[in-house]
């Protein structure tokens, strides 16, 4: 069943699934070696080392060695009365608590009721869910959104000053700077001896400040990250994008205006960024097609000399020595093309061999455009850049995006407008689609492989209810632990799904050999609990101990896999404890039922004796 759940995880297609896919390679081999080292390796190391007994009373026969104790043996001799004798006490309330629902309706269905209110009551403690996590790199970057008109010689003069604060840091190792259009950024490499997140966390504070106090302007704001494991680019911190599309620029830009307004309303919104920018001067040329018409010209004539006044056009191939090739381009000088009254008195030709000026034949307008105009699926599109607080989750804005926001603005736009998410919000949203259902169909691999190991589909059924008592613990780990419920944390509850089943098949397993044996249904769920609460507390103990590295640890890269090992944790240890109760409750009355029901009907052939001997005589006949 461990090997069973990773099946679905190598089908995930999302940036997630690369993550998942080396894992559950990773983990799939290293049980399936394990698993044969344990029916191999193992059984041939025991005889040669446990071999001959140590006993008190050693009986005829038996292998007694002579030698003098080891020192492991004798430390086990001293600490091995304090282990069996707390041991021994957890078995009897076990014992106790199994017993009573065993035999007595109202304890059973007191058990049933209070893990179903567990179970329901875990539900409200699901966390919102973020996308990948950030990690913990030492690396921090910053941008700084300059004041419209702020010349580029004083955001340069600032930004040195801000540069030499930084270097006075002494956690700091080295920085670069750039001063981009209209946003210095910047990066700075921490020095390696910082790993703890909240020293981190106290430079960014820093930064942030001096930031403020070099650029003291009230719509100034910095906006300094820890630069995230998992990133499309460095354009902000923690964000969510929103997508506007339509074909009318002027619109659009309306649309941006209006969003960033509400946007910038929401709890947790730090900056808005619209991506269309309609502050870049800019000369449009616009043709007289009547005038052209009469003069035998079209507006292909005007748009070839503009464009080769101001990009210039490549009109031949010069071919020098030794075969190299160059592109001749013809252009105007720099000198010729001052202003925009240069361009109005430039000739074109005309097809009777007279020349015109441009302003004859165009208007030329001084306008605001766009930097760049971006288009999505051929419409004209802008982004909204939404940086948000590390301290928000990415699922909680999306829900408050989408509804403080887009979908009461979505009705009142015309229907060639659009407005969406994307980016992180939108690989969030598809990779918890994706997730929920691998980890259904982890669930039915379960259940199917259970199903033909028992031959029944009712018995894995039961064994089946040991997996929300898993979630349960894994959504109150979560809680407790305050770490972040994130995909790569999703990912620990189909792990969970494939391993906690385990325990409640060894008491379904060895339940119904004893029935077969003859035990009547309770001495058989009894046998199986006092026999099987051994190994499955030790298993799941081990499992527990090698998890807690991988859950608490700190350092660069360990926080990644934090909140997968506290579901599991937290997961193993609910799941454990009472799947040793509530399975053979259910078990039980399952029994009870179905051999009562037999009886009635006059089928014995269908109570567990029954079964038994069908089982048996279709194995003689195999």
């Amino acid at each position: 069943t461990t090997l069973a759940v990773f099946i679905p995880i190598l089908f995930i297609q999302e940036q997630a699934g690369q993550l998942f896919r080396d894992l559950a390679y990773a983990i799939s081999f290293a049980v399936g070696i394990s698993m044969i080292t344990a029916i191999t390796v193992v059984p041939m190391f025991a005889s040669r080392w446990l071999g001959r007994l140590r006993v008190k009373n050693p009986k005829p026969g038996d292998r007694v060695s002579t030698r003098p104790l080891s020192f492991s043996e004798k430390v086990h001799k001293v600490v091995d009365p304090f282990f069996l004798l707390i041991g021994s006490f957890v078995a009897r309330i076990f014992y106790g608590i199994v017993g009573a629902g065993l035999r007595s309706v109202i304890p059973a269905l007191l058990i049933i009721f209070v893990t179903l209110g567990m179970f329901f009551w875990s539900l409200a403690l699901i966390p919102s869910a973020e996308y990948l996590p950030q990690g913990n790199e030492n690396f921090i970057l910053g941008m700084i959104k300059l004041p419209a008109g702020m010349s580029v010689e004083g955001a340069d003069e600032q930004l040195a000053k801000m540069e030499a604060k930084v270097l006075s840091l002494p956690q700091v190792d080295r920085t670069f700077f750039l001063l981009m259009r209209d946003m210095p950024f910047f990066g700075v490499i921490i020095k390696e001896d910082v790993t703890e997140k909240e020293e981190i966390q106290g430079l960014i504070g820093d930064l942030t400040a001096y930031g403020r106090q070099i650029y003291p302007f009230p719509d100034v704001v910095p906006i300094i990250f820890q630069a995230p494991v998992f990133a499309r680019g460095t354009t902000s911190g923690k964000s969510v994008s929103i997508d506007v599309s339509g074909p009318d620029l002027k619109r659009l830009q309306e649309l941006c205006n209006r969003l960033s307004d509400q946007l910038r309303g929401l709890d947790g919104v730090i900056m808005v960024r619209p991506s269309l920018d309609l502050g870049n001067p800019e000369l449009q040329v616009h043709p007289d097609r009547e005038r052209l018409a009469d003069l035998g010209m079209t507006a292909s004539d005007v748009a070839r000399v503009v464009e080769t006044l101001v990009e210039g056009r490549i009109t031949s191939l010069y071919r020098a020595e030794g075969g190299k090739e160059y592109d001749l381009t013809l252009k105007a000088l720099e000198t010729q093309i001052k202003d925009p009254s240069d361009m109005a008195t430039v000739m074109i030709p005309t097809p009777s061999g007279d020349k015109v000026r441009i302003v004859d034949v165009a208007s030329i307008r001084q306008r605001l455009g766009p930097v760049s105009v971006e288009r999505l699926e051929q419409e004209r599109s802008a982004t909204l850049d939404v940086t948000i607080r590390d301290d928000v989750p990415l699922e909680k804005m999306i829900d408050d995006i989408n509804q403080k926001v887009i979908d009461p603005l979505v009705p009142q736009l015309p229907i060639e407008y659009q407005i969406g998410l994307s980016g992180s919000a939108d690989d969030l949203v598809s990779t918890m689609h994706a997730l929920k259902n691998s980890f259904l169909l982890a669930l039915m691999i379960i259940y199917l492989l259970m199903a033909a190991l028992f031959r029944s589909f009712f018995y894995p059924f039961i064994i089946m209810f040991s997996v929300p008592l898993a979630m349960t613990g894994a959504f109150l780990g979560i809680r407790l632990a305050g770490v972040e419920f994130n995909v790569i944390t999703m990912l620990g509850f189909i792990l969970l799904a494939g391993v906690v089943v385990n325990n409640a098949i060894l008491i379904v397993q060895v339940t119904l050999t004893g029935v077969r044996d003859g035990l009547t249904h309770v001495d058989a769920i009894e046998q199986a609990v006092r026999l099987r609460i051994r190994p499955i507390f030790m298993t799941s103990v081990t499992s527990v101990l090698g998890m807690i590295p991988m859950s608490f640890g700190h350092g660069t890269g360990v926080d990644l896999y934090n909140g997968l090992g506290v579901a599991v944790i937290g997961g193993l240890t609910i799941s454990t404890l009472f799947t040793l109760i509530l399975i053979p409750i259910l078990l039980r009355i399952f029994l009870l039922a179905r051999d009562s029901l037999a009886i009635r009907l006059g089928r014995e052939e269908l109570t567990e004796l029954g079964t038994a001997r069908r089982l048996a005589e279709l194995d003689a006949k195999v």
